[in-house]
């Protein structure tokens, strides 16, 4: 009926992102007031701040399983936080430029972060540390997704293609061309079968 449900107040600066939990029971903002906050979703009641003390937080999202979170910060740099502790498992930083976004595989077990440095890397929950840089695009990489079982990765970017990647060796497999101008998203169908690309050229 489109009620207004919440009015999620307590950031003081502009938020960047906001998402859900696999669960639907919280809801998670970053923001550039170098925050993260835990809400809710059926109170719509403040239950954690996680605070970044180098730079403001661009992105953040929830594992598949709820228990961590990872974010991504002007700093260029990467961190796994527990969702119950607030407290930081891993800091990386290994990107030169803006990270556009952060995902988890659909098991938890790898994220990958997207950046304007023109790469994509891959990082293991478990080792905690770098598993695979993806380099292949010219420009920057704008989005990216994980197919249905976590064993190929999905990537838009400014040098107007997509490319489909093999995350049990890291290697490029396709590169879809077609479009003019920059892409901005790309996305998978929801039975795995079918890529949607959107772009600058206005398709």
């Amino acid at each position: 009926n489109g009620k207004l449900l919440f009015d999620l107040r307590g950031h003081n600066d502009w938020i960047t992102n906001a998402s859900y939990s696999s669960d639907g029971k919280w809801v998670l903002t970053s923001s550039i007031d170098n925050s993260v906050r835990i809400w809710d979703a059926t109170t719509g009641k403040i239950q954690k701040v996680l605070e970044g003390k180098e730079d403001s937080i661009r992105y953040a999202v929830f594992s598949p399983d709820t228990k961590l979170i990872v974010t991504a910060s002007k700093d260029n740099s990467i961190k796994v936080w527990q969702r119950e502790s607030g407290k930081v498992l891993y800091n990386w930083k290994e990107h030169t430029d803006w990270i556009s976004k952060v995902i988890f595989s659909p098991d938890g077990k790898l994220v990958a972060s997207i950046s304007l440095d023109n790469t994509i890397r891959i990082w293991s929950i478990g080792e905690g540390r770098l598993k695979y840089t993806l380099e292949g695009h010219t420009a920057g990489v704008s989005d990216a997704v994980f197919n249905i079982d976590g064993t190929r990765l999905l990537s838009a970017s400014w040098d107007h293609t997509a490319r489909v990647w093999n995350m049990q060796t890291g290697a490029s497999l396709f590169v879809l061309n077609g479009h003019t101008d920059i892409l901005n998203s790309v996305k998978l169908s929801p039975n795995g079968k079918f890529i949607l690309t959107s772009s600058e050229d206005n398709t």
